[in-house]
C-alpha cells in the first residue's frame, strides 16, 4: 500500500478509517531513521486531516443513483469533504495552539501529533460530539447551563471566547440534512449555470434520503 497522498485513501482493508498509525508505520519502516520520522509525521497529519473527508465521501457514495434527490446529494459531496478538512484544520492550528484547548483537551498541538491517528480521532470525536450539542463553544470549553434546579452551574465562557452563533465556517460542524444537502447542491449549480435552478429538483419525501445500511440523510449525521 503506497501513502495516503499516492493513494487517496487507504484503509488496507478496514472501511472505517482513511489510513491506520499501523499501515503508516509499516509504509515508512525500511526508512532512514531521520526520513522515517519525517515522513511518518507527514502522513499521520494527513490521515487525521482527511478521515472525515473520507468518512463522508463513503456515505454519500454508497446512496443508491435511483434514489430521489441523490444526485444532488451526490454534487453536495466536495463541499461537505472540503469542510470537514477546515474543521479538523481549525482543531488543529487554532484550538490546539490556544490556552484553552491545553485546559479542556489535557494536550497541545504538538503532543497531539505525536499521538496515533486512532486517538487523534478520539480526542477530535468527543470535541465535535459536544460541540455539535451544543455544550462547547468552538474552544472546547463549558457553556453555562444549569440543572434545573438552579443549584449547579458550569463554567462559562469568557469575553474572548467566540460565541455559537458567531463561529466562523470553518468551525462549523460538516453535517446536512437531505434537505440543506439539496439546497447547497442547488445553490452549486444555480452559480455554475447562471440560471435559476427548477425548484422541481429539491423535492424529497418526509422520510428523507436513506441507503440500504440505515444511512438517514433526512437525520443530522456526523460527516466531521
Amino acid at each position: 500500500m503506497g501513502s495516503p497522498s499516492a493513494t487517496g485513501g487507504g484503509g488496507g482493508g478496514n472501511n472505517k478509517t482513511y489510513s491506520s498509525s499501523r499501515e503508516i508505520g509499516l509504509m515508512n519502516q525500511y526508512k532512514k531513521p531521520k526520513q522515517r520520522i519525517i515522513d511518518t509525521q507527514r502522513d499521520k497529519d494527513e490521515a487525521f486531516r482527511e478521515q472525515g473527508a473520507y468518512t463522508t465521501r463513503r456515505r454519500i457514495d454508497k446512496l443508491p443513483a435511483l434514489l430521489p434527490g441523490a444526485a444532488l446529494v451526490k454534487s453536495a459531496s466536495p463541499y461537505l469533504q472540503k469542510n470537514s478538512k477546515r474543521t479538523r484544520d481549525f482543531f488543529v492550528n487554532r484550538v490546539l495552539t490556544d490556552k484553552r484547548g491545553l485546559k479542556n483537551f489535557g494536550v497541545n498541538q504538538k503532543q497531539f501529533k505525536s499521538l496515533s491517528v486512532e486517538k487523534q480521532n478520539e480526542i477530535y470525536g468527543k470535541y465535535i460530539s459536544e460541540r455539535q450539542a451544543g455544550g462547547t463553544d468552538g474552544f472546547g470549553t463549558k457553556i453555562a447551563s444549569g440543572d434545573g434546579g438552579g443549584n449547579q452551574v458550569v463554567q462559562a465562557p469568557d469575553a474572548t471566547t467566540m460565541p455559537v452563533e458567531q463561529l466562523p465556517e470553518e468551525v462549523k460542524v460538516a453535517e446536512m440534512t437531505a434537505e440543506e444537502a439539496r439546497a447547497k447542491a442547488n445553490s452549486i449549480l444555480k452559480k455554475k449555470r447562471g440560471t435559476k435552478t427548477n425548484k422541481s429538483l429539491i423535492a424529497t419525501s418526509p422520510q428523507g434520503v436513506t441507503d440500504d445500511k440505515g444511512l438517514t440523510l433526512g437525520k443530522k449525521s456526523l460527516l466531521g
